[in-house]
């Protein structure tokens, strides 16, 4: 009996303890949970912030760009005599080829400075929006290039133009459009339509392979040109389809660097002005 009482004694002081330390523990829980709730109600706080400094940077930027639409229309006005800018479904659709084969004569009569033309694949669909001081020249290229999105076009020629009025042409005809077409995306496909094809990253394994072959007998000329005859082929073979009868020849210099166009200068895409040269 003498043993068991030293036992229920200290059993009675650790419950004491126990009991004692129990509301220091509720107290510092407390203390944790209302840490926590402030941190939380700190970070949605924060997270608020951030997303009304997101939706204030967007509403200036909306702002910024109205402005410079505006800016732009104004100063096309004056660049044009108050006269508006023609609606893209105001122009007649020009079929891309006339009855011989050749690119239509699309009209840039004596005097047209530059001109802002829209190409259509056989849908009709816009497929691309462009500027050119020789409209003529520009297509024919369109057509090497891409020849089976080049159907029909319309064309606006100015001649007085200013940069500011080709930029609200161009956004104006994209806005009618319900928003710029595919060769417009600043990207590939808006590459497909200005630049040289670039063959080489469509190469499959068997031409890198005879590539590297011909690399190490000093062929890698005639080998990158052979593979880009074949592409030049397939492009030919659907200009045939459609009855073109134009001179299109592609330039050999650039086939020997994997490249693919016409063999002629390209268009002057430069922003033409009125405003003499020094």
């Amino acid at each position: 009996m003498k043993s068991v009482l030293p036992i229920v004694a200290v059993l009675g002081v650790a419950q004491g303890f126990a009991s004692a330390l129990l509301p220091q523990q509720r107290h510092h829980s407390r203390i944790l949970q209302s840490s926590t709730v402030q941190h939380v109600k700190a970070r949605s706080n924060l997270d608020a912030d951030a997303d009304y400094v997101k939706q204030q940077l967007k509403l200036k930027e909306a702002a910024y760009e109205a402005k410079r639409r505006a800016d732009a229309a104004q100063s096309a006005k004056r660049s044009r005599g108050d006269t508006a800018v023609d609606p893209l479904s105001s122009l007649p659709m020009i079929p891309y080829l006339n009855e011989e084969g050749l690119v239509s004569d699309v009209g840039a009569a004596r005097g047209v400075k530059a001109s802002v033309y829209a190409v259509y694949d056989a849908t009709p669909a816009l497929q691309y929006i462009g500027v050119s001081r020789s409209v003529q020249q520009s297509l024919r290229l369109h057509l090497a290039r891409c020849p089976e999105l080049t159907h029909s076009v319309r064309v606006q020629h100015i001649t007085t133009p200013s940069r500011s009025l080709l930029e609200v042409i161009k956004d104006e005809w994209c806005a009618e459009n319900g928003g710029a077409p595919p060769g417009n995306d600043g990207g590939a496909e808006q590459a497909r339509w200005e630049m040289p094809m670039d063959v080489k990253p469509l190469m499959t394994e068997e031409d890198k392979e005879k590539l590297m072959t011909a690399r190490e007998k000093g062929r890698e000329d005639s080998a990158i040109k052979a593979i880009a005859r074949r592409f030049e082929a397939a492009k030919v073979e659907i200009m045939e389809a459609r009855g073109v009868k134009e001179n299109m020849r592609f330039d050999p210099k650039l086939k020997g660097q994997g490249l693919l166009d016409l063999w002629q200068p390209g268009p002057d895409t430069s922003v033409p002005t009125s405003t003499p040269k020094k």
